[in-house]
């Protein structure tokens, strides 16, 4: 992949997954402002909005705890460039270390994509076919660029359906709990 010049035409907008939702999450959050909308989405704002919530206190704690190099070089500073396992052979867990050089697991691409592509599954689920392509594209995208390794994808993939449950079933409690009181 990483003598294959051609390969970023097509997965470079594959590893752009996340800002799709990301912009979709936004959109129907600040559409709650309207009440007609409000009335039909807000259970599904309010889900997406704990999902973005968990998905950021998840991924930060996690690439802090990991400390995982990355598999290409990317970073170059006037302190040097971010040590990786195509340009310098170095792969391996630096638990607790800080900085951009160690931040490649889990993966925060494959967690916000799988976490609010869960969230729109629960609400929209007959468009399953579109919410695994979008789930398989994230980590072919993420793969064919080299930005991290098979494992960091699963490990962000996993993290982010797990956010996204335990958002959907906040919000359901809450909407039950609500129900009961009226």
């Amino acid at each position: 992949m990483h003598l294959n010049s051609h390969a970023s035409d097509i997965f470079k907008p594959l590893s752009q997954m996340p800002l799709l939702f990301e912009s979709l999450t936004a959109i129907f959050i600040l559409g709650c402002f309207s009440p007609k909308f409000r009335q039909n989405y807000a259970p599904f704002a309010l889900a997406l909005t704990f999902t973005v919530i968990s998905a950021t206190i998840v991924r930060l704690g996690a690439k802090f705890i990991f400390g995982r190099t990355w598999p290409e070089t990317w970073l170059h500073t006037e302190a040097g460039s971010n040590p990786s396992w195509i340009h310098n052979g170095v792969e391996g867990f630096h638990p607790f270390t800080m900085g951009a050089a160690y931040n490649s697991f889990p993966s925060g691409h494959a967690l916000f994509t799988f976490a609010l592509v869960s969230v729109f599954w629960w609400r929209f689920p007959k468009l399953y076919w579109l919410w695994m392509l979008a789930m398989l594209g994230a980590i072919a995208g993420q793969l064919g660029q080299n930005y991290h390794f098979l494992g960091d994808l699963l490990a962000g993939a996993t993290l982010g359906v797990l956010c996204a449950q335990l958002s959907i079933a906040l919000c359901e409690k809450r909407l039950k709990h609500r129900t009961k009181s009226k």
